[in-house]
């Protein structure tokens, strides 16, 4: 958090982030001594930012700023039996004192499916 002044002005932001994923190896059901490696991450960053005059709020603005992605294929086999797959998502939105953006983009294999403006 930081906070500025300058007279009765007030800005304060709030800023937050975080991360969290897995990575799984396990046994492949149907190919013998091959295993599925799945991987998993979730990434985000937020912020809030607001100005007050005196006691009056006279500004209001937050963004956030997520990814979510998936990849897996198959280990201890030729490459051409690996399978490898991988899906993403993006997502920036920002809203505040009569303003709004949001802007989703999310790919399969490398190839954009989804390219998303709303509010």
């Amino acid at each position: 958090m930081s906070v500025v002044t300058s007279g009765a002005r007030v800005e304060r932001t709030d800023l937050s982030y975080g991360k969290s994923g897995y990575l799984s190896f396990l046994p492949n059901t149907t190919i013998p001594n091959g295993y599925d490696v799945v991987t998993d991450l979730d990434i985000y960053d937020r912020s809030h930012l607001t100005t007050t005059v005196g006691r009056h709020l006279v500004a209001d603005r937050r963004t956030e700023e997520t990814y979510d992605g998936r990849a897996s294929w198959i280990y201890n086999v030729p490459r051409d039996q690996r399978h490898a797959m991988g899906n993403q998502t993006v997502r920036y939105r920002a809203t505040g004192t009569g303003s709004c953006y949001d802007h989703t983009l999310s790919a399969i294999n490398g190839v954009y499916v989804k390219d998303f403006y709303g509010c």
